[in-house]
């Protein structure tokens, strides 16, 4: 069955606050508004129009805030029908006061950045935290406020109270400027508009509910979430890892459906109690490594320093949220170098997804956790990466595992690809 089409009436504050309600229920087909410094422009890829276009749009109702009256008379000036006009009381902005942070008040964002671009990362992130604050290097010619919300100079980023500050990953002249004027890098957070999309509503409780994919992705995921069900099944003792999760946050929530589903319907002894994600969320590091910068991905700057920015941490842990609200979970951010040390001492983990692309970077997780014994026996170890660079043992999770291999003597069972790309193994001891 189709969904209703609607016109929004209003493209400001309130008009965007309708779309982030009703666009989950109904197709939003554009906004119109008087203002003729918006109208030819569009809002997450809707277009703005003027009111006199109503009349050749395809529309079954008109949005309208009860409270503006002109714009009902207006409505009906331009010929639309009484019927097609649907009064709504104004939507106030009270997201759930459970975040996805997991904290009791909803993070305050700053966002980078003016026109479209900043509205695009005002839209995606105003469902799951205060905007506080635009900041423009045009704030002497922008307004100084737009959407109700006050623009910032850049200077007075230092001494203005927030908790990230929102710049687009393209944008590496505000990179910069944030890190001039000290802001560390935790408050951060890169924006990339490729994946502002992936925010999987959850409808039913199957794997196809967050995996509307390409058939070689749904066998990956598919795999992964055998995988779990295998730790559950076999009471493997420990938690679950990912190194290297945000590159799309397919693959982490494959991972967290599983634990949802099965942790009801599998023993109980020894499953697993907790996620723990890791990931920079600032893309690659810089290769140092010969068997990382002489390698085939990383000479053709596929893998290049920065590249391969997925998903913000907020929007990750959004998605665990939507998935789960009763899910254990952790994320790390931050290079693995600065991360690992946060795994509490004593922890074993059943399943290890490494997606880490680099050698350096699968040989640092792998030797870290076989040093201080955080593997258990049977623990699963999936290699997303293991036929990258053509599947070279010289290169990539071929050669670090190889080094493990010989550093550590571990007994181990191959058991074979799970992916294109992607290989496991089950561990036995070591």
């Amino acid at each position: 069955m189709s969904r209703h089409r609607i016109v929004i009436f209003g493209a400001r504050q309130n008009g965007t606050r309708m779309l982030g309600h009703y666009i989950h229920f109904f197709e939003v087909i554009a906004f119109c508004d008087n203002d003729p410094t918006i109208t030819g422009s569009t809002i997450q890829y809707i277009p703005i129009v003027h009111p006199a276009l109503l009349a050749e749009l395809d529309f079954d109702y008109l949005v309208i805030d009860e409270a503006y009256p002109a714009m009902i008379n207006q409505a009906k000036a331009v010929g639309v029908a009484n019927e097609k006009i649907k009064l709504v009381q104004r939507i106030p902005y009270t997201p759930e006061a459970s975040s996805a942070t997991s904290e009791k008040s909803l993070p305050h964002f700053v966002i980078v950045g003016e026109g479209q671009q900043a509205m695009d990362m005002y839209l995606h992130y105003r469902e799951f935290a205060n905007i506080t604050a635009f900041c423009s290097d045009q704030a002497e010619t922008t307004p100084s406020f737009l959407l109700q919300i006050p623009v910032l100079n850049a200077s007075e980023l230092p001494t203005f109270p927030f908790d990230l500050l929102i710049i687009d990953a393209k944008n590496v002249a505000g990179i910069q400027q944030a890190q001039e004027l000290g802001i560390p890098a935790e408050r951060i957070e890169l924006f990339s508009k490729q994946n502002k999309r992936w925010l999987p509503i959850i409808e039913k409780e199957t794997l196809e509910s967050i995996c509307h994919l390409d058939l070689p992705t749904q066998e990956t995921m598919k795999n992964l979430y055998l995988g779990v069900a295998y730790i559950f099944s076999q009471a493997v003792e420990g938690d679950i890892a990912e190194f290297g999760c945000s590159s799309t946050g397919k693959s982490t929530m494959a991972i967290a459906q599983a634990i949802s589903q099965l942790k009801g319907i599998m023993p109980e002894t020894k499953s697993p109690r907790k996620l723990l994600l890791f990931d920079s969320f600032q893309g690659l590091p810089k290769s140092n490594s010969e068997a990382d910068t002489q390698s085939p991905l990383v000479e053709s700057g596929i893998w290049a320093h920065g590249t391969l920015i997925g998903i913000p941490r907020i929007e990750l842990a959004m998605n665990l949220e939507r998935i789960d609200k009763s899910l254990d979970y952790e994320i790390f951010k931050g290079w693995f170098s600065e991360t690992l040390q946060n795994i509490p001492p004593g922890t074993k983990l059943a399943m290890v997804h490494l997606d880490c692309d680099l050698y350096e970077s699968t040989l640092q997780v792998l030797d870290y956790l076989f040093t201080h014994q955080h593997l258990s026996e049977g623990c699963t170890l999936y290699f997303d990466d293991w036929n990258c660079n053509r599947a070279s043992d010289e290169f990539g999770q071929r050669k670090a595992w190889s080094e493990i291999v010989a550093k550590f003597n571990p007994s181990f069972s191959d058991m074979g690809h799970y992916s294109w790309a992607g290989h496991r193994k089950i561990l036995h001891s070591f």
